[in-house]
């Protein structure tokens, strides 16, 4: 029996400019095209090996052939970029969501946070039982079904029960595809500092809330007292409800969108305010 040898597959090496590198030396995670010494024998999604111009090994990344942003950098030297590499990142972002929230008074807030937590590209967004994944690049996108497994067991591992991938085209309604578990709903309640609010998960903006603001609707709500409050492109109406919860006396609301209006008007409702 003749057995045909198969040499393994190499990364991909590209060199960059040493201003690139001094960057990726001090924890940047990007590396624009224009300082790729040439252009990789990589595809889109492909993990590619970045030297300095001596031949040093910088770190490895996910080459996109079509992006300004030519490389995010996973990994430093010379380790591969793995399954079991990527499981471990999503599960310490986890763990450090779960100590956080551990109060229950918040369940919405983001899981995954793309390069602040080491996973260039992959943001995972949670609504209650329900974790939304947007992913930013080409290049994350193709290798996502390496990953899936990984990445839903330990949302599911970490108590969500559906897990979607969130794709959006501008002019476009959002589309949903189910990466595990039943299909979610289009609106969900969720909690933010106690404060009761709806999301719309089918047509909202982001990956269905503005949940960089949470800090500032806390602010709000505890300057409201007694006010007359005017809340002006207001959305889902976050803003309004944490100032009428503030007690404000009076709370204005104003946005063309009428999809965005009646979520805020049940969230009002829901929350028992009139």
């Amino acid at each position: 029996k003749i057995v045909r040898f198969t040499p393994p597959m190499q990364t991909p090496e590209v060199a960059v400019s040493h201003a690139a590198a001094e960057a990726l030396a001090g924890g940047h995670p990007w590396v624009y095209r224009e300082a790729l010494a040439r252009a990789p024998r990589a595809s889109t999604g492909d993990e590619v090996q970045l030297l300095r111009g001596d031949g040093a090994a910088l770190g490895r990344g996910l080459y996109d052939a079509t992006s300004p942003l030519a490389v995010r950098l996973w990994t430093r030297g010379r380790e591969p970029i793995t399954q079991a590499l990527v499981a471990e990142r999503v599960r310490r972002a986890l763990a450090l969501r779960a100590l956080w929230f551990a109060h229950g008074g918040t369940t919405a807030y983001r899981l995954v946070h793309g390069e602040g937590d080491r996973t260039p590209g992959l943001v995972v967004d949670r609504y209650g039982s329900v974790a939304v994944v947007r992913l930013d690049g080409d290049a994350i996108r193709v290798s996502l079904p390496r990953w899936r497994d990984s990445l839903t067991t330990a949302l599911l591992d970490a108590g969500v029960t559906t897990v979607v991938l969130r794709e959006a085209t501008k002019g476009e309604a959002p589309r949903h595809d189910v990466l595990a578990g039943p299909p979610p709903p289009p609106t969900v309640e969720v909690l933010e500092h106690g404060m009761p609010f709806v999301v719309d998960l089918a047509r909202g903006q982001k990956t269905g809330a503005f949940l960089d603001q949470r800090e500032n609707r806390r602010r709000v709500r505890g300057l409201a007292q007694g006010r007359r409050v005017l809340n002006l492109f207001s959305y889902a109406g976050g803003f309004s409800l944490a100032a009428a919860l503030g007690g404000a006396r009076h709370v204005t609301s104003v946005d063309i969108a009428a999809s965005a209006r009646a979520t805020a008007q049940e969230s009002f409702r829901r929350a028992g305010v009139d």
